[in-house]
């Protein structure tokens, strides 16, 4: 995700956990969700790749911690395990198979989820994610959501813009914005990465749920976890004077980027949508 990393343990890491990150309040198991919009299968690819050896990139080996988070995240919100594709070390080829797979699949009554964890630069100079995502994206006609998680992840969402269907498309920061990924040797409390970890986690805090209805959406859990990632990054990440001149040397200034980052959403569904759905 960044371009250079130094191994860091802070101190007093407990208090600063315990001021950054909420803590877990589960909601009820089987919270009823009405199926009113007719959703009948559900369908999910997800990939993440920890490597890059192969393409001169710096490793993120956190043995798919984020890809595991969105599929346990779906496991316990009722889909089946067999409509289930994890894919790690993904190439372009793995994804054209999958969503091609998924066009198979799936009608106008059913529910995509795909997730995408990976070096920006790796979706952009490796995969071509602009030429070849977007015409086999918009070839899946169901109810779609789309979920980036890299640096620059806005220009991948945007190049999804298009589609005339149903989709709620989520990049955990703007196209010129970069990402972090915790890995373990820094002594940081998240390993992976930050957005996935807060928007997974989202369908667990009754905080997340903004309209008080009792479930959180999809829409709801993007905005939660934008809010939680910009807490970490400024109360964790640039605690460490070498993490946050990482940034600097990127551009960006954290003491005068308080709104740093921002996440992406284009929204073009007629409604809330849940994962949960019975």
């Amino acid at each position: 995700m960044k371009l250079r990393r130094f191994p860091r343990f802070l101190f007093l890491i407990l208090l600063i956990i315990s001021t950054t990150v909420p803590a877990c309040k589960p909601k009820s198991a089987g919270s009823a969700i009405p199926s009113s919009d007719g959703i009948t299968n559900r369908y999910a690819v997800l990939m993440e790749k920890d490597q890059y050896d192969d393409v001169g990139m710096s490793n993120l080996r956190v043995d798919y911690v984020s890809m595991g988070l969105i599929e346990d995240l779906l496991l316990e919100a009722g889909w089946t395990s067999d409509n289930i594709h994890a894919v790690p070390e993904f190439t372009q080829d793995d994804i054209v198979q999958q969503l091609n797979w998924l066009e198979e699949q799936t009608d106008g009554d059913d529910l995509v989820f795909f997730y995408v964890a990976s070096h920006g630069r790796y979706l952009s100079d490796v995969i071509n994610w602009s030429q070849v995502v977007p015409p086999e994206w918009e070839d899946i006609r169901s109810e779609k959501i789309v979920l980036v998680d890299s640096c620059e992840a806005g220009k991948f969402i945007q190049s999804l813009a298009d589609d005339p269907g149903e989709q709620i498309a989520i990049g955990a920061v703007q196209e010129y914005e970069y990402g972090w990924c915790g890995l373990e040797e820094e002594g940081l409390p998240i390993i992976g990465l930050v957005y996935t970890h807060y928007f997974s986690q989202a369908f667990q805090e009754n905080g997340s749920d903004s309209n008080d209805d009792g479930h959180t959406s999809i829409q709801e859990a993007a905005l939660w976890a934008e809010t939680w990632q910009r807490i970490y990054m400024h109360e964790v990440v640039f605690e460490v004077p070498e993490f946050a001149d990482d940034y600097r040397q990127l551009g960006i200034d954290p003491e005068n980027n308080p709104d740093f980052p921002q996440t992406v959403l284009f929204d073009t569904a007629e409604e809330d949508i849940f994962l949960d759905h019975e």
